[in-house]
């Protein structure tokens, strides 16, 4: 199969043929040119070589004046050469609306399957005349890495070398470290139950009015919440054919929810968790209110798992079950 693609890995830009692209800048667009940086001397030459490189395919152009231009940024690669990137942060940047990921998943359920899906993927590299680089691909693999998990046969895991960071994180020593920890810690929540009754010790130290003092309480939820990094579960595969069940609870100062799939055993396996704190005025509404605002909050955060589809909903306040009743629809609730 990679010999039939073999163009694909080939040296070289590729040439996009799908589409035909016009830039147009507006007339009464003000030209920015901005100053150059300096250059590390020890990434000099390799900049000047990458420059000649890209020179060479055809890639840039040399120019002897023009009244557009940004900063080159190099970036130092694994393989000791450099990238040419540019600091478009007040050009480019604030029109666009997010960040999109180049990387690349074939999953499969066998081999087959998967070298099925791989060559139709190729097929459409080559038919599009777009290239990837071979040394960056991995043919074919039981688990990946990607976007800070390990995703494998058994489902979604968190990546030890993630962990460890957090692990040996030590106490944050003002607002703004604090902030940086909780940050890395709510990219994994969803592997945690409950995780915002935990973090909300460490919530309240970011209020506005809140003077910093790290006390034995907010010490104590700094500790935890990494102790339960340390043993989160395996996050199971969504899949549609499975039952589902949607689990949520609520307390004085919090909310959650967590999604399950129920096997023939009668095993479950959790496939998301999720939490977050109530607001002052929702601390004051009562424990039923409460109850239904956290099913409320696991049907909007796993809505699009659980769209079209009959669900098993568990809430332990009782009276819910009187006012919702048996065929009360979940869009419903949602609206």
């Amino acid at each position: 199969m990679l010999n039939r693609y073999k163009d694909i890995f080939k040296e070289g830009l590729g040439t996009f043929k799908s589409y035909t692209v016009s830039l147009r800048v507006k007339p009464d667009t003000i030209p920015k040119f901005c100053k150059h940086r300096l250059v590390p001397i020890a990434l000099r030459k390799k900049v000047e070589e990458e420059i000649e490189r890209l020179v060479q395919n055809r890639t840039l152009v040399p120019v002897d004046h023009s009244e557009w231009a940004t900063p080159v940024v190099p970036i130092l690669k694994n393989d000791g050469s450099v990238r040419l990137c540019g600091d478009f942060k007040t050009t480019v940047n604030p029109v666009l609306v997010g960040t999109e990921y180049d990387d690349i998943i074939v999953p499969g359920k066998t081999v087959r399957e998967h070298n099925s899906r791989l060559d139709k993927l190729l097929g459409a590299l080559n038919v599009a005349g777009l290239k990837v680089k071979k040394e960056n691909c991995c043919f074919p693999q039981s688990s990946v890495e990607y976007l800070g998990h390990k995703i494998d046969g058994k489902g979604l895991h968190t990546l030890d070398k993630h962990i460890k960071v957090i692990k040996a994180a030590p106490s944050p020593q003002n607002k703004s470290e604090l902030k940086s920890f909780l940050g890395l810690v709510t990219y994994y929540a969803k592997f945690i139950k409950n995780a915002a009754s935990v973090l909300k010790p460490l919530y309240n130290l970011l209020k506005d009015n809140a003077q910093w003092v790290w006390t034995r309480e907010i010490n104590t939820a700094f500790q935890n919440i990494k102790k339960m990094l340390s043993s989160t579960p395996i996050l199971d595969h969504y899949n549609p054919e499975k039952p589902v069940k949607l689990s949520v609870d609520a307390s004085a100062f919090a909310i959650g929810a967590v999604l399950t799939h129920v096997y023939s055993d009668k095993v479950e396996k959790s496939i998301a968790y999720a939490s977050r704190v109530l607001s002052k005025t929702e601390c004051q509404y009562p424990q039923i209110e409460r109850e239904g605002l956290a099913i409320i909050f696991g049907i909007q955060k796993f809505y699009d798992y659980l769209y079209a589809r009959k669900i098993t909903l568990v809430t332990d306040h009782k009276p819910l079950y009187h006012i919702l009743g048996k065929k009360k629809g979940y869009t419903d609730i949602r609206s």
